[in-house]
């Protein structure tokens, strides 16, 4: 009985990476993506990572399901993580309006709804921000600066220029809208209360 269920288990957990395998295939294929890559965990522990097509069209390497990608948006989840740890230490305050801690800056008051802003309403995008990243200025600066050198970065605080003297979309905790915004101004204010870089936080207090 005990070898069954053992053969059995190993069995259903072969077939389940294989049919995990086959859904990237098909999803990496019918929308012809470059590469994809993908990995799951399921509450019983088994888990399951594969890769299909290429990392880069030009050179043609197979892509691997260990390959380094970029984390895009997942990095919000770090980020809120060590603004909840703040607060719960008394650090900062979620809903104490953001003039509290860069209210001073030349610019503050050209933020959309500015004198309203709280940080929750900026780590839960309720903050009325519009997307600094949709703005044609933005695009067309990014673009030119990244073709001349691939290595090209950004302050937050350079960053934060493109959202000034925008009209808001909405007033603060009407609506929700997604905006990448919401954590750059976070990032600039927690470095400003902590002194500290972000990234050395969440190395710190996270991963």
């Amino acid at each position: 009985l005990s070898l069954w269920f053992l053969c059995s288990t190993n069995l259903w957990a072969m077939d389940f990476k294989h049919s995990f395998a086959e859904i990237i295939i098909e999803e990496q294929t019918s929308k012809n993506l470059i590469g994809l890559s993908a990995a799951i965990i399921l509450p019983n522990g088994n888990w399951a990572k594969y890769a299909a097509g290429v990392t880069d069209p030009l050179t043609n390497i197979p892509l691997s399901p260990n390959a380094l990608m970029l984390a895009g948006s997942v990095g919000k989840v770090l980020w809120a993580s060590v603004a909840l740890q703040l607060a719960e230490e008394g650090v900062i305050d979620l809903d104490a309006k953001i003039l509290t801690y860069i209210g001073n800056r030349g610019w503050f008051s050209r933020l959309p709804n500015a004198n309203d802003l709280t940080l929750r309403s900026l780590m839960n995008n309720t903050s009325g921000s519009p997307r600094h990243i949709m703005s044609e200025k933005f695009l067309t600066f990014y673009t030119e600066e990244n073709k001349k050198n691939p290595e090209f970065n950004m302050t937050t605080e350079e960053i934060i220029e493109y959202t000034l003297d925008i009209d808001p979309l909405f007033k603060v905790g009407e609506k929700m809208s997604y905006a990448d915004t919401n954590y750059i101004l976070l990032q600039y204010i927690i470095e400003s209360v902590t002194n500290r870089d972000y990234y050395e936080l969440i190395e710190e207090r996270v991963t």
